[in-house]
This record gives C-alpha cells, structure tokens and sequence, in this order.
C-alpha cells in the first residue's frame, strides 16, 4: 500500500462519516417506509372524502425534503447532517 492511501485511511474523519453514513442509510429506509403509508393514506383519503388532507400534505412534503436531505449527504453533495442532528425541513421544495 503506497504512503498516500496509508494516510487516505487513517483519517478518522472518514470514519466517522462513515458512521453517520450507515446511520443515515437507517434513516433513510424508515423515512421511505413512512413516504410510502403517507402516499397510501393520502389516497385513500382523496378517494373517499374527494379532498386532501392539508396536514398530511405538509408532513409529506417534509418528509420529501428530509429523504432528500440524507440523500445529499449520502452522496457527499452536503456535508450537512439531517435531522436529528439538524432541524426539521420546514417550507416547500424549490
């Protein structure tokens, strides 16, 4: 193994993102369960009432924001952390 890559591995700032990596990759499974109850109950409330559920709309687009946010770091696109360690989304998505 050559000096740069003997370095490049032991830096602990890679592993501790690495860390938080797995733990985003957990989150990100149970947001997408949640993401998937969400679209099913928004149907059937659709269906059945005619209307959508303003509260559920709101919490979805979040929800959408938040995968969104995991997705970011997951990617190295973002080296911001989502919620827990951040605030919740709030607002719409541009």
């Amino acid at each position: 193994m050559s000096e740069e890559i003997r370095k490049n591995v032991t830096v602990e700032k890679t592993w501790v993102r690495a860390i938080f990596m797995l733990i985003f990759a957990l989150f990100y499974s149970l947001a997408e369960f949640v993401l998937f109850a969400v679209i099913i109950f928004q149907f059937l409330t659709v269906l059945f009432s005619g209307e959508k559920n303003q509260k559920l709309l709101k919490f979805g687009n979040e929800l959408c924001l938040y995968i969104f946010q995991i997705l970011q770091y997951l990617t190295y696109n973002s080296d911001e952390k989502a919620f827990p360690l951040s605030d919740w989304p709030t607002g719409k998505s541009e």
